[in-house]
């Protein structure tokens, strides 16, 4: 049978579906991986939003007292919760 036109037959319609569906899956993923990052990146801030706050209501002796200057509160809360203990 003659194809006319824009007409293609089963085969290539199905083969031309699996491309799409191979090309939709990748981008699926790629955009779900994004997502995973940006979340944890986000939690992440939030941790340490939620450490600096903590900190900044500490009275000056007490922040004096474990070595923080009120001005490196926000970097000490980040190497508070970003650190990873290695065992002994």
């Amino acid at each position: 049978m003659k194809q006319s036109g824009n007409v293609l037959s089963g085969a290539s319609i199905g083969i031309h579906l699996n491309e799409v569906l191979t090309a939709t899956k990748a981008c699926i993923g790629s955009l779900a991986q994004k997502i995973s990052e940006a979340t944890t990146r986000i939690m992440l801030a939030m941790r340490i939003g939620r450490m600096a706050s903590a900190l900044t209501a500490y009275s000056d002796e007490q922040l004096e007292h474990i070595g923080v200057l009120r001005k490196d509160i926000r970097d000490h809360a980040r190497m508070l919760i970003t650190y990873e203990y290695d065992g002994l």
